[in-house]
């Protein structure tokens, strides 16, 4: 009996297979080669957006990275102020070309353009992304442990046409700034993040923020959430309250990790209030003008409403408190004190 069920719904599951695949136009054939030069040219246009974005967010991260050390203290690192190539398509490696030179910042002041190709960092060769990141930051872990004290030398070469191109040398002197991996996400969706010691823009927060002091207050609230420790806080929570899920399963009650949810997401507005705050400072420092600044809440809610989340204050909360926030820099400015967050020391 249970032979005959089993084929006759083999039988049927064929027959369904067969039915919707079927189809009845002629659809154009292409080669091999046609799809491959296509993609390639898709993956052209995506570099050149992507460079436009790095440079973007290079330019703006700069500044609020260089002029908050004494509120980053005990958590800087040593940069040069070079973004480099990412990788675009999967199935290729990435590319030893420079996709950022933050305005003012070493690299640009010593002559490093976009798009120059990075053919060794201190005479190490750097034939793709991966070896010049690895060179990059190897040498820049010397300065940060003191180590080091003389410049980085570059070797790179820059195309004046497609048939022609010259090679340089620079000799770039890093600086202490505060620390964090600064990127763009390849992503639409209208979020930005941070790890602990990264922050990454998504393309589709970058297309909304047409304004660049709008973007600067972005990143400079997820860097707040890296100096503060926020994700490190939030993540032990997570752990301990894993823990009494363990316990809870032992005893035979089953939580679905609400234990660990509860504990990640227990100071999770808290830590966005202060994030907004501090960031506030961390723009300020920069010489960002503040001036309605908080106006960046009301064109998001305008375009996607005003809902509050589980993880984030209500965007008429965030407007309120960071408009008061620029009214206590004022007149800390006007008293002339220093523009430091009124909150406890971070150890």
């Amino acid at each position: 009996m249970m032979s005959k069920i089993s084929s006759l719904v083999l039988i049927l599951f064929v027959g369904c297979c067969v039915c919707s695949c079927s189809i009845v136009t002629q659809i154009p054939s292409l080669t091999p080669e046609e799809i491959e030069q296509e993609a390639q040219v898709q993956a052209d246009l995506n570099e050149e957006r992507m460079i436009a974005a790095t440079q973007r967010v290079a330019d703006a991260s700069w500044p609020l990275i260089t002029s908050n050390l004494e509120l980053c203290e005990g958590f800087t690192d040593y940069q040069i102020g070079v973004w480099t190539a990412r990788k675009i398509r999967k199935d290729s490696v990435t590319s030893a070309r420079i996709w950022g030179v933050a305005k003012d910042s070493p690299a640009a002041l010593a002559g490093l353009q976009v798009r120059d190709m990075i053919i060794s960092i201190d005479g190490n060769s750097t034939k793709n992304g991966t070896l010049v990141r690895s060179e990059l930051n190897r040498a820049l872990r010397q300065f940060s442990k003191e180590e080091r004290t003389d410049p980085i030398e570059f070797l790179v070469v820059r195309w004046e046409t497609e048939l022609s191109w010259s090679s340089f040398t620079f000799s770039i002197q890093p600086v202490e700034t505060c620390r964090s991996d600064i990127f763009v996400s390849r992503s639409l969706a209208f979020l930005a993040y941070a790890s602990g010691d990264r922050i990454g823009v998504a393309t589709g927060l970058l297309n909304f923020l047409e304004n660049e002091p709008d973007l600067q207050y972005i990143i400079a609230h997820e860097l707040a959430h890296n100096v503060y420790r926020h994700v490190r806080k939030a993540l032990t929570r997570g752990i301990f309250g894993g823990l009494l899920d363990g316990i809870s399963l032992v005893t035979g009650f089953w939580t679905d990790g609400l234990f660990a949810q509860l504990g990640i997401r227990a100071y999770s507005k808290r830590f966005e209030n202060e994030a907004d705050y501090v960031s506030m400072y961390i723009l300020a420092n920069a010489g960002v003008d503040l001036n309605g600044i908080e106006d960046v809440w009301r064109r998001v809610s305008e375009q996607i409403g005003i809902k509050e989340t589980r993880t984030h204050p209500s965007r008429p909360i965030r407007y309120l408190r960071m408009a008061k926030t620029r009214q206590e820099i004022a007149e800390k400015i006007e008293k002339g004190e220093p523009l430091i967050p009124e909150l406890k020391r971070h150890k």
